[in-house]
């Protein structure tokens, strides 16, 4: 069984690597666990977590900036995909963006994504497209 919670200061670790696991290393360049731990001082009840016999599965971001929802760093741990439990982490974070009073609910997604399917089944609509460089200073 799947539970969805809060993030507690526990999971760090377990959400760090599972960060690695789920994203391109170059996306997640400067992430540190004292950048996640702001970002619950920010957003307590912004980050969910979702739990399977007291193991992570996965996780999700939502926050808000002048007005508008985010969500991010959708997350699950690939033994787990398709067991609607990043459908179930999504529908946690637009539940927390309700609460904070936003209209608007917007997100960042690669368009090859598998994420890109489920957004669009929530109704999320492709708002423009962008084009990430990157340079790397020595």
């Amino acid at each position: 069984m799947i539970e969805i919670r809060n993030f507690e200061s526990d999971d760090i670790n377990d959400l760090l690597s599972l960060l690695h696991t789920c994203f391109d290393p170059r996306e997640l360049e400067g992430i540190t666990s004292f950048d996640m731990l702001d970002w619950y001082r920010q957003f307590p009840g912004g980050m969910k977590v979702a739990v399977s016999d007291g193991n992570i599965a996965g996780f999700v971001f939502a926050f808000t900036s002048r007005g508008i929802g985010w969500i991010t760093l959708l997350c699950v741990k690939p033994e787990f995909r398709r067991r609607e439990i990043g459908t179930r982490l999504l529908q946690a974070a637009l539940a927390y963006l309700s609460t904070q009073g936003v209209r608007v609910v917007k997100l960042d997604v690669e368009p090859e994504s598998p994420a890109a399917g489920l957004y669009k089944k929530f109704g999320f609509d492709v708002e423009r497209t962008l084009l990430r460089m990157r340079k790397k200073l020595r």
